[in-house]
């Protein structure tokens, strides 16, 4: 449901032409934002205080962090393509 919330940079990029930067600016605005929220989510659903919200939610983000290198290297996925 969040992830919805950065479809409006590249549709405001198709419509109107953005600087680079400030479209980056923007994205990582919208990630901020979209990261506290799925953070507040989670301690609303443990009810367990902040610290082991923050705990929890530090370890799921690691490992989705994790889990995405793996598959970028099992398919043979540059991060940063060569120049």
């Amino acid at each position: 449901m969040f992830v919805w919330a950065t479809v409006p940079v590249p549709l405001l990029a198709m419509a109107v032409t953005l600087p680079p930067d400030l479209r980056n600016f923007l994205s990582l605005i919208l990630l901020a934002l979209n990261i506290f929220a799925f953070w507040r989510v989670t301690n609303v659903a443990l009810g367990k205080g902040a610290a082991v919200a923050t705990a929890i939610f530090a370890g799921m983000f690691m490992l989705a962090v994790m889990i995405q290198l793996l598959l970028m290297s099992a398919f043979g996925l540059a991060a940063y393509p060569p120049t």
